[in-house]
């Protein structure tokens, strides 16, 4: 069976948004797994936000990368927010498609020049792409007569920043919300003042969603995006 599923036990104390202690994980694994030669994988945070999956495609490396976790001395290069990961191999079946995709692109970086597994690793972790926006807007595409048009129907204008990374790009921004006495600010999400609450948003468009792209550059840079699903919000 190709690919493999690691589970790893992590106990997040606070209330962090998933995609947060996803991002966490992958970054603080990355270097850890890279002697492995494994550089092209994806983390996936439970709903309890406790424990996680790391799925690649490189069976035989994971589990080289799990005997060596459970060395004694390799325990201090697992804390991580001081709380040491406890990571093993998983009884679920790693999704077909996911290892099939990593293995694809991990693949296609090779042959596109990256050359070694060392030179992709340069690629993968640092590949991501940031920009910031002033505003943005959504809506859908509507006939007019004949003529499709874009109505917008919700528009933002708030410093905001676009991350593009592998397989999706990530738009986030805050929000500082006013404290009262019947609102509880701990459920926010963010960093909490005296006076406000910072209401952290963010929306996830994978690539895979897009059905085309427009750029506009009539006095400042635009660009449009149609999809075939709505975006996921976290």
């Amino acid at each position: 069976m190709e690919g493999i599923e690691l589970y790893i036990h992590y106990i997040q104390r606070g209330s962090k948004p998933k995609w947060l202690i996803s991002t966490e994980l992958k970054k603080f694994l990355a270097p850890l797994l890279e002697p492995f030669r494994i550089i092209n994988f994806e983390v996936r945070v439970f709903k309890s936000g406790v424990n996680a999956a790391l799925t690649t495609h490189k069976r035989a490396n994971a589990l080289q990368f799990v005997q060596q976790c459970q060395k004694p001395q390799f325990f201090s290069k697992l804390i991580l927010n001081g709380q040491r990961l406890i990571i093993k191999t998983s009884v679920n079946i790693p999704n077909d498609i996911l290892v099939r995709v990593l293995k694809r692109e991990e693949k296609a970086l090779l042959i596109d020049g990256y050359g070694t597994v060392e030179a992709l690793a340069l690629i993968v972790h640092r590949k991501q792409r940031e920009c910031k926006i002033s505003s943005f807007a959504y809506g859908k595409w509507e006939y007019v007569g004949t003529q499709a048009c874009y109505h917008p129907y919700f528009t933002l204008s708030i410093d905001a920043t676009a991350t593009f990374g592998d397989r999706y790009f990530v738009l986030t921004w805050e929000i500082a919300i006013d404290n009262t006495d019947d609102q509880d600010s701990t459920t926010l999400g963010c960093s909490t003042g005296s006076d406000q609450s910072i209401f952290c948003h963010r929306l996830q468009f994978p690539y895979s969603a897009i059905e085309s792209t427009i750029l506009d550059n009539h006095g400042s840079y635009a660009l449009v995006y149609t999809l075939n699903h709505a975006p996921k919000s976290g």
